[in-house]
């Protein structure tokens, strides 16, 4: 309940950013063209609205443009903080888990035989968990679509003979997101695969661990039950790499498609 609104509300607010990213990059070519320019011409600040000096003097201009740079932070950072108020994932997190166990309450006995306790408990506390964080993570891509989109919208803008280059970008973009995808799915099955067996090894345990202290089996399990830990990590890190990657080239492609332009500009 209320997860529709609120996801329509972050997809709405978190385009401010996308908005001062443009500004921001206006505000560069702003600098070089009016503010240090011995015969100031007139710069697109907005898509459209094009503006020369904004007032009398440069020295008054300079301090309207620090307060244009600095005003949008606060209502970004006052944003921000909504958010967490807001807590879509966490919503949604309790949406799935409560969805899940509801469904469960109504298996029927076979179903319920096909499922072991270990498999419901890992779904409803770690794999509810896990697709409310990639619902999240859909957040987080369509703004990354969005700064991408302004960035090369901004290039062809400015300079329309780089297309070439934006179609290189865009094509290199789509193949690194595809190959990475599917890594991703493969390594997440392989950790979820490892998580289930972590959880059965303490369920057997548990339900066994009468015998257990009978034969002294105790230093053996603890051996085993490590072991399968040091497994379940090793499958843990390629998926946080692969996350670290899918993040960093979007990061990196706004300062250097910046730097591109400059460059071609000079």
């Amino acid at each position: 309940r209320g997860i529709r609104w609120r996801t329509v509300l972050t997809l709405v607010m978190d385009q401010l950013k996308t908005t001062y990213l443009y500004f921001m990059l206006s505000t560069t070519i702003y600098f070089a063209d009016v503010l240090f320019a011995e015969n100031p011409g007139k710069v697109s600040l907005l898509p459209c609205y094009r503006t020369g000096l904004l007032a009398s003097t440069k020295e008054g201009t300079a301090r309207i443009l620090g307060l244009l740079i600095f005003s949008p932070i606060v209502v970004i950072s006052f944003w921000d903080a909504m958010q967490v108020q807001i807590d879509l994932l966490g919503h949604a997190k309790a949406f799935l888990s409560r969805s899940l166990f509801r469904k469960y309450l109504n298996y029927d006995q076979a179903s319920r035989r096909a499922v072991s306790v270990p498999e419901i408990q890992v779904a409803m506390l770690e794999d509810s968990v896990e697709l409310a964080n990639a619902y999240g993570l859909v957040m987080r891509v369509a703004l990354l679509v969005a700064r991408i989109a302004v960035l090369v919208f901004f290039m062809l803008r400015q300079s329309p003979r780089s297309w070439w280059v934006v179609l290189l970008v865009v094509i290199g973009l789509c193949l690194y997101a595809m190959r990475h995808a599917r890594e991703h799915t493969r390594a997440s099955d392989l950790e979820g695969a490892a998580r289930v067996e972590v959880v059965k090894f303490v369920h057997e345990t548990c339900a066994r661990y009468t015998l257990i202290a009978e034969y002294m089996q105790r230093p053996q399990v603890n051996e085993r039950f490590s072991q399968k830990l040091v497994e379940m990590r090793e499958l843990i890190m390629p998926r946080k790499l692969l996350e670290w990657r899918m993040e960093c080239v979007p990061t990196i492609l706004g300062p250097l498609l910046t730097g591109f332009f400059i460059g071609r500009r000079s």
